[in-house]
């Protein structure tokens, strides 16, 4: 994957679509969003990524974060 944004949003819809999407018919936008929400927790907070050493997102991003601190207050 070259890391284009197009390529990023497209393999994110396709994760999206197998892991949530196409699992259930939702009857209301109620249920659609309960599931979106759900599903956004697990991908963020949970799940780990191979792409960041199987790390989750948010592993990464408070790493960050935390770097970015202690660079800025050296």
């Amino acid at each position: 994957m070259d890391g284009s944004p197009l390529r990023l949003v497209e393999r994110l819809n396709g994760t999206l679509r197998r892991e949530c999407l196409n699992l259930k018919v939702f009857q209301t936008t109620t249920q659609l969003q309960a599931a979106l929400d759900d599903w956004w927790q697990v991908y963020n907070f949970e799940r780990p990524h191979s792409a960041l050493r199987y790390q989750t997102p948010d592993t990464v991003y408070q790493t960050s974060v935390k770097f970015q601190h202690t660079m800025v207050t050296a």
